[in-house]
């Protein structure tokens, strides 16, 4: 059973503490159990190749249900909600903060640690350095061989993690520039890659991560097509993408017209580009036919790995999509 008391401060607010986890906020109500005792699944607690596996798990769809409801219950009308959890960047339990105006404050919760030391994790990214660390742990001991990265990100604190993780020199990051760049140049101590035309040969990474991006370009599949041209045979590509859970299809928001022009079929939406202050377009909200296409091109076992787990700051539902290339 959880641990669970009530303590005032000086203004009277009445603090949450659930082993360890301190919620900022009177309205939290719902009690955070054990997840492997009380909730009765791991951290990744389920892995779906397609719509109808996830949709059919009665079991799965009511245990989602649960996961959402508790974590609705931290939602706050403070400016922070702080918790303590544990980091496997870090490698310690910290502070983590979120705020709960931000529209996706379920996945932004924010090692304190790791701002201290210079870098900005959140959930999405942390979870997937563990989920990198667990298919490919970094060289040790009698392990020597190297694990080749390629990241479609070179300028974010995730980036860096991961060249911490397998070492600088094994690890490959790019951006694009923009369409006047040549692939493979570097431009301002910045590697330009154009998604849909790499310059690296054939088989040569093990692994792939892309985070966020692959919404943000038009011809997505031609992008996995050439992950997997440039992936080691046995290699993985691990993505995150804003994912429609319940959905079938992919929805397209915009496409490019041959004369270039681009045609908005929805509202525009703009996410956050490191290396562009104007942002980047939304093409698509990806749905199940995501895991199809990276069939289509070629990968296998392509799955889709859920996880939850609040005591390492992981809150609502979310997940990491990995396919292998064959041997």
């Amino acid at each position: 059973m959880a641990v669970y008391k009530k303590i005032k401060n000086s203004n009277g607010r009445v603090h949450h503490r659930i082993f360890g986890v301190k919620i900022l906020s009177h309205k939290a109500k719902t009690i955070f159990k054990s997840i492997d005792s009380d909730l009765g699944r791991p951290q990744w607690y389920a892995k779906c190749a397609s719509y109808a596996d996830f949709i059919s798990d009665k079991g799965l769809q009511e245990y989602i249900k649960k996961i959402l409801a508790q974590s609705e219950s931290i939602r706050s009308d403070t400016e922070f909600i702080a918790i303590n959890g544990w980091c496997e960047i870090c490698g310690k339990t910290t502070q983590m903060k979120t705020r709960p105006s931000e529209l996706f404050f379920m996945h932004m919760f924010t090692c304190q640690s790791c701002v201290a030391a210079g870098a900005l994790t959140v959930s999405r990214t942390r979870a997937m350095y563990e989920f990198a660390r667990g298919i490919y742990p970094p060289p040790s001991g009698s392990v020597k061989t190297p694990v080749r990265v390629y990241m479609d990100e070179a300028v974010t604190d995730s980036f860096r993690t991961f060249q911490k993780l397998y070492g600088p020199e094994n690890v490959v990051g790019a951006e694009y520039m923009g369409p006047d760049k040549i692939c493979g140049h570097i431009y301002n101590g910045i590697m330009h890659q154009d998604a849909t035309r790499l310059s690296f040969t054939n088989d040569e990474f093990d692994l792939i991560i892309s985070q966020h991006v692959l919404e943000h370009i038009p011809d997505y599949k031609q992008v996995l097509a050439e992950y997997l041209r440039v992936l080691k045979p046995g290699g993985k590509f691990a993505v995150s993408i804003p994912f429609n859970d319940y959905s079938e299809k992919t929805v397209v928001r915009a496409e490019v017209l041959q004369d270039g022009t681009i045609n908005h079929i929805m509202p525009p939406e703009i996410h956050g580009n490191p290396v562009d202050s104007g942002g980047s377009l939304a093409f698509y909200n990806h749905g199940w036919e995501f895991l199809d296409a990276m069939r289509q091109v070629g990968f296998e076992d392509v799955n889709a790995h859920y996880y939850y787990n609040p005591t390492r700051g992981h809150f609502g539902l979310h997940m990491i999509i990995c396919g292998t290339k064959p041997k």
